[in-house]
């Protein structure tokens, strides 16, 4: 919580209303920020299952001899817990969230309703109206989605590079790099690439 809030500035206002009967007057708090409170981060975590197989493999012997339990599984926990965390790379989502509008978020809110009560009462209706509900709802989504871009296209321009620039972005290939079998086992970032090919020099 601190993350997000600590940073802001923060003026508040305090009074109370002198309004009751009773000793007991309600106070009233108001809080202006004078900052926009920054966006929750969103990351986006990819494990390479192969790469945590290849590390597992090299750390954890296959059938290794056990005097102390405890201890053997406290390394196990952690060689698979660092071979998580060195096999997961996280990449930050910067594009905006689809912003849906009020009577799609409706939907959803009906849904969820009527989801918990199939949940809790097991009532055959309520999950047929779940299901249309969903139905009805990736109707209204993707076309939510074709207004979206319809808009879009409709304000690019040919004179200010707009145009060329989506063009080019969506005509630009991506090509995927394999990774290296080095002296040191597989090499899938590009600084172990690099100590690859440093090795075999």
């Amino acid at each position: 919580m601190c993350s997000r809030w600590c940073d802001v500035e923060i003026k508040r206002k305090v009074f109370t209303i002198n309004e009751l009967s009773s000793d007991h007057n309600p106070v009233i708090f108001d809080f202006i920020t004078n900052n926009v409170l920054p966006p929750i981060l969103r990351t986006l975590k990819s494990t390479n299952w192969t790469k945590f197989q290849e590390i597992i493999y090299h750390n954890n012997p296959g059938n290794p001899q056990i005097d102390d339990l405890d201890l053997a599984v406290q390394n196990v926990t952690s060689n698979v817990s660092n071979a998580i965390s060195a096999s997961t790379s996280t990449k930050l989502i910067n594009t905006p969230h689809l912003r849906l509008p009020e009577n799609i978020r409706e939907l959803i809110r009906a849904k969820n309703r009527f989801r918990k009560l199939w949940n809790n009462t097991r009532y055959p209706p309520y999950k047929r109206e779940v299901n249309a509900l969903i139905r009805q709802i990736r109707s209204e989504i993707q076309d939510h989605k074709n207004r979206t871009w319809k808009n879009f296209l409709l304000t690019l321009n040919p004179e200010d590079n707009s145009l060329y620039n989506l063009h080019r972005k969506f005509s630009k290939r991506h090509t995927p790099f394999p990774p290296l079998n080095g002296p040191g086992g597989m090499a899938y970032s590009d600084f172990e690439k690099a100590e690859a090919f440093k090795d075999t020099l």
